[in-house]
Formats: C-alpha cells, structure tokens, sequence
C-alpha cells in the first residue's frame, strides 16, 4: 500500500485525501483468485557473494519514481 500512495504522491506519499490508493479484489485485500498473496524469500545465498544493497525499499522506489518521471519529461 505505501508503494502505491509513494507513487501516487511522485515519491512524497499521497498529495492529496482523494488521491489514497486502494486495495481491490473480491475481499479487499488485492489480488485475484489464485494469486499468492504472500512469499517468502531467502536472500543468504545473495548476500553470500558479497552483495549489498545500496537503498532501503523506500529510497529505492523514489528512486524509481523520480527516474521514471525524469525520462516522462
């Protein structure tokens, strides 16, 4: 849900009441009949190489936002 309301907002969260996102589907919770709505990744072997990621989750979707939009203009 924050991707969405970050992404509404341009990175900043929503700008506005009526600009909130929402979740759909049948029971309100998204997704579709036989979705997996939940999973669960092991990421050891990754960070086993040495690698290391360069932004949180928040950064790394502003960071998205805002090259998206640059490319956009």
């Amino acid at each position: 849900m924050r991707i969405a309301e970050m992404v509404i907002g341009g990175g900043n969260g929503p700008k506005r009441r009526q600009d909130k996102a929402h979740w759909g589907g049948k029971d309100g919770r998204g997704g579709w009949a036989g979705d997996v709505k939940y999973a669960h990744l092991d990421v050891e072997k990754l960070f086993s190489t040495g690698w290391k990621n360069r932004y949180s989750s928040d950064e790394s979707v502003r960071v998205a936002i805002r090259e998206t939009l640059s490319q956009m203009a």
